[in-house]
């Protein structure tokens, strides 16, 4: 949009001049003779006095619509249609409380939240699997250790109930992968969050049992 001011002379032989804010010189004339319709001036020049300033709201309603009006006539199932849904209520939404609403952007956002949601899984999916070779580690290390170091029933004992533990918190893992993969499309749902804390917390419980056998390995 440009600015425009124009200069008129008065029946009474008065000058006077005025401001437009419109697309073309073309327009802003048009927008003048509205503006002056009940009065009678002849206007004298034209001036650009700046370009590219915004729009008024009431000449972006306008413009709204027209958009809408062109997009109706087209049918409901057009391709314009189909790609202007919820669009051209956003528009009007931003002209009226001064927003910034877009169907774009929230489509980046949900693209930038998958791919996060998606990166975590891949974290989560290579966890697992360095869970389970560090469990195969932690069986060979803590048999030789105990068997060392305690008599059999009670080495037996402490390998069952490490295992045990273990397994389990390869088992939370796995599942809470696997709901994970099935809510991609929902990164928003409150059982992904959930998940990605089972996850955490058994990535600790596997920890604790590394940390355990270090401490075994001491009595060796």
């Amino acid at each position: 949009m440009n600015t425009y001011e124009i200069f008129f002379t008065r029946e009474n032989g008065t000058t006077g001049s005025d401001r437009f804010t419109a697309p073309d010189e073309k327009q802003a004339r048009k927008d003048f003779r509205e503006c002056y319709r009940h009065s009678t001036g002849t206007i004298t020049e034209v001036k650009l006095v700046s370009e590219n300033v915004p729009a008024s709201k009431e000449q972006e309603r306008k413009a709204l619509e027209s958009i809408r009006a062109i997009v109706a006539t087209l049918g409901p199932n057009s391709y314009l249609a189909t790609a202007f849904e919820g669009c051209l209520q956003d528009a009007e939404d931003n002209i009226e409380y001064d927003a910034a609403f877009s169907m774009y952007a929230r489509w980046q956002d949900s693209e930038k939240k998958v791919s996060e949601l998606t990166r975590e899984l891949e974290a989560s999916k290579k966890e697992c699997t360095d869970a389970r070779a560090a469990t195969a580690q932690l069986d060979n290390d803590l048999k030789r250790a105990l068997q060392k170091q305690l008599p059999a029933d009670l080495y037996q004992g402490l390998w069952m109930l490490v295992n045990q533990a273990e397994e389990d918190a390869t088992a939370q893992i796995m599942s809470a992968a696997a709901t994970l993969a099935t809510l991609a499309d929902t990164p928003n749902d409150i059982a992904v969050k959930h998940g990605l804390n089972v996850i955490k917390a058994a990535t600790t419980k596997r920890n604790n049992a590394n940390a355990l056998l270090e401490r075994l390995e001491k009595y060796e």
